[in-house]
Formats: structure tokens, C-alpha cells, sequence
């Protein structure tokens, strides 16, 4: 009886079968049909049609396939198009596998020969954790030093970031060719302070001193302080964190009222402090009602631990 069930389902299971495989190869057609209008469109600077949400999980290494066979096209524009392809891809992917292809692929952009080619990508390199860049990308971010096109300002953080081999040999000699080069030293103090060079963070540091507490001063300066994972760096933030001093402007458009600056930093604090008491809303802002009880939480949890903190190494 058995084996009489079996023989009769064999044909059904078979075409089955046959039917899926068609299936996921016309899937495959389709993604690389869209994906090769889409380029066409973009090399002849027309309106693209791309639908990005018909790549879901079930075919977005498809995608990202298809994507990456136009890395070495002669037109930047399309190079460029391969790159925020990717970078979005591998963003709105719930999957390590994608996230990793995705910075592979954006990482080859780093040795792009068009400026704004590498800036995009150096840049959107920021954005992954530190746990999806493999070798091969590590190993980009390394090499892109010797391209002349390359974006300096954010490239040496990147292999600060990633603790690529030999970084903090590497940029100490390169840092001493921009001496007097205050926006590349400020870059290449983070870097180093981030490696744990104590010379790089006390000179970050004396730089932001220098600099009367105001919105500008923690929006330009402030990600910096946080970025060198230096604690003597970061006890400058929590020092304002602490101070009543209104010196910045009020979030409401509506009120000239002045804040302190407190609150500022606490929202900057608290995606790269591990075990933070108060996290972000998607908006960016802290996700509390009572802004007033957040600061007196965030100011007390910071005073119960001192400098027994740790940051978050995942984030850039």
C-alpha cells in the first residue's frame, strides 16, 4: 500500500519540482531584467522604473548578484548606482549574509577613481556594523589608502573602526604630514584615540575645550568625542550632561527659551553606551515624555557608574 501511495505521488512530486525550479529561474530573469533597465536608465540619465520593493528576502542575494556585475562599468554614474544599490539593500535587510555582500560591494567603491564615487561609499561604510565587514572589505578599507581619490577625512576612521592591522603605526606617520591641518588632525585624533593613543586623545580634547559649549559645538564636534572611545573625552560630554547651564536653543521652533545642553548629549550618548538607561525613538529623539526625569535618570546612572561603563563597538 505504500509503495503503491508513492508511485502514484512520484509524477505530482516531480512536477512540483520542475514547477519551483522555474519559478525561482524566472524569478532570477526577472531581477536581472529590472536590475539592467534600471543601468540603462541611469546611463542614459533617464527616469528609472525600478520597483526596489520587489527585493525581498527571497531574492535579494539575486539582486545584489545582478548589482555587482556592474562594478567595473566605464560609467561612474553607474558605478555609482551599483554602490547605493547595495547600500540600501544590505540597510533594509534583516540578514547578516546580505549585510555582508552588501559591504563587500561597497567596499570595492573605495578604490573608485571618481571623488564622489569613494566619498559615497566611505561614507555609507559608516552607517554597518562593525560585525558584517569581512575580510575582503577590511582588507579594501586598508587598501584604499593608496588611492589618490580616496576620502581621507572619513577612510581613517574607518580602519580605526575596524581595527585593521598595523592602523595605529600607519596613521601616528600619517598624521605627522598634516601638521597644521587642523580639520584632517581632529580626524586623525579620533582615529588614534579610538586605538587607544593617549597623545591623540588629550590633544582631541584640548580642541574641544577650546570651544564654548553651544548646539554647533556638539553637533560638529561632540560625535567626534564619542567616536574616540576615549573616557577622558567622553567625561567632557558628561560633564554638560551634568551642567544646568542653558546654552543651547530649544528644540520647540515656536519658544526663544534656552536649554541646557544636557539634553543634547544625552541623545547623543545613548545608541554607543552599552546598557544606557534611556534609548532612542526612531525620530532620534530619547523615547520618554518627561525629558526633565530622563536627564536627572541619565545624569544618576552615569554617577552610580563612574568610568565603569563600556561602549558600543558595533557602531561607527
Amino acid at each position: 500500500m505504500i509503495l503503491t501511495y508513492f508511485k502514484k505521488r512520484v509524477p505530482l512530486i516531480t512536477i512540483t519540482l520542475v514547477a519551483i525550479m522555474l519559478a525561482l529561474h524566472t524569478q532570477a530573469v526577472d531581477v536581472k531584467g529590472m536590475v539592467a533597465k534600471h543601468m540603462d536608465a541611469i546611463r542614459l540619465k533617464k527616469q528609472s522604473t525600478m520597483n526596489f520593493k520587489l527585493i525581498t528576502a527571497d531574492n535579494e542575494m539575486v539582486f545584489l548578484d545582478e548589482v555587482s556585475a556592474y562594478l567595473k562599468d566605464q560609467s561612474a554614474p553607474v558605478r555609482y548606482e551599483v554602490y547605493a544599490l547595495a547600500q540600501a539593500a544590505g540597510k533594509r535587510s534583516s540578514s547578516n549574509k546580505t549585510k555582508i555582500k552588501s559591504t563587500d560591494i561597497v567596499s570595492i567603491g573605495l578604490l573608485d577613481t571618481i571623488g564622489q564615487n569613494t566619498k559615497f561609499c566611505s561614507r555609507s561604510l559608516t552607517s554597518f556594523p562593525k560585525s558584517v565587514f569581512s575580510k575582503l572589505s577590511a582588507q579594501n578599507v586598508q587598501n584604499a589608502f593608496g588611492n589618490k581619490y580616496a576620502d581621507m577625512a572619513t577612510l581613517v576612521k574607518l580602519v580605526a573602526f575596524l581595527e585593521v592591522k598595523d592602523a595605529k603605526v600607519e596613521l601616528l606617520k600619517q598624521k605627522a604630514l598634516f601638521a597644521g591641518n587642523v580639520k584632517m588632525l581632529w580626524n586623525y585624533n579620533q582615529a588614534l584615540a579610538r586605538l587607544g593613543d593617549k597623545t591623540s586623545a588629550q590633544e582631541l580634547l584640548a580642541s574641544f575645550k577650546a570651544q564654548r559649549v553651544n548646539d554647533d559645538v556638539l553637533e560638529i564636534l561632540g560625535p567626534g568625542m564619542i567616536f574616540s572611545h576615549d573616557k577622558s573625552c567622553v567625561k567632557a560630554l558628561i560633564d554638560i550632561l551634568n551642567d544646568d547651564a542653558a546654552n543651547c536653543v530649544s528644540p520647540n521652533p515656536d519658544s526663544d527659551a534656552r536649554i541646557a545642553c544636557g539634553y543634547r548629549v544625552m541623545e547623543m550618548l545613548a545608541p554607543y553606551i552599552n546598557d544606557f538607561p534611556l534609548k532612542l525613538h526612531v525620530s532620534g529623539d530619547i523615547d520618554t515624555k518627561d525629558y526633565p526625569s530622563a536627564l536627572k535618570t541619565a545624569r544618576e546612572w552615569f554617577k552610580k557608574k563612574g568610568d565603569a561603563y563600556d561602549f558600543n563597538n558595533e557602531l561607527y
